[in-house]
């Protein structure tokens, strides 16, 4: 069992050129009751306008620009990634919106668990979702990743195959995920 009371977080989003829908999930996590350790913003483009906009923000949560010279989600996150300082990284679109609890809901999963036990966790995204796979489909996904799973929904496995995770309206709000998906994943460092 996790001997720390709570677990600390960081913030990583990747953007280019999208001040606007960077100030929402901005003002989303101003709003956490359990708001991270910092946000590492890592921009490709001209960051003179998110700089102009930061300047003008009320103090609150520790902020860094990284300046990525690579128009590349993948590797702009990576990059931002290796500055993180807290336990557990949130990956963030700069694009999405979400309520005020949703750090102290996840994060609490990972005080409770052990260092080894949980790695990563993608909270069930509003009006998305993916239908289980076919009997065909689960087939070969058995086949690719050698070992069977209900629906490998978070996995990646084989030869770069992921899935998107699978979330039954009877089902968890939260679930095990090898990939970010898309949107939001809360990893273990």
């Amino acid at each position: 069992m996790n001997t720390a009371a709570h677990v600390s977080c960081s913030v990583v989003i990747a953007t280019l050129d999208r001040v606007e829908s960077l100030r929402v999930v901005l003002d989303c996590l101003q709003a956490q009751t359990r708001p991270p350790l910092e946000i590492l913003i890592a921009v490709a483009g001209d960051p003179s306008a998110l700089t102009a906009h930061l300047a003008t923000r009320p103090p609150g949560i520790p902020t860094r620009l990284v300046e990525s010279a690579v128009k590349s989600s993948a590797l702009q996150r990576n990059q931002a990634a290796e500055l993180a300082s807290a336990d557990v990284i949130v990956f963030l679109d700069d694009d999405i919106e979400f309520a005020g609890d949703l750090f102290a809901r996840v994060l609490a999963h990972f005080d409770r668990m052990s260092d080894g036990e949980l790695g990563a966790l993608s909270p069930r995204i509003a009006n998305t979702g993916r239908d289980a796979p076919g009997r065909l489909t689960l087939w070969y996904y058995r086949l690719q990743a050698g070992y069977p799973d209900p629906d490998y929904g978070g996995r990646l496995f084989g030869p770069g195959i992921n899935c998107f995770p699978v979330f039954s309206s009877q089902g968890p709000e939260l679930v095990r995920s090898d990939w970010l998906p898309s949107t939001c994943l809360f990893m273990r460092c």
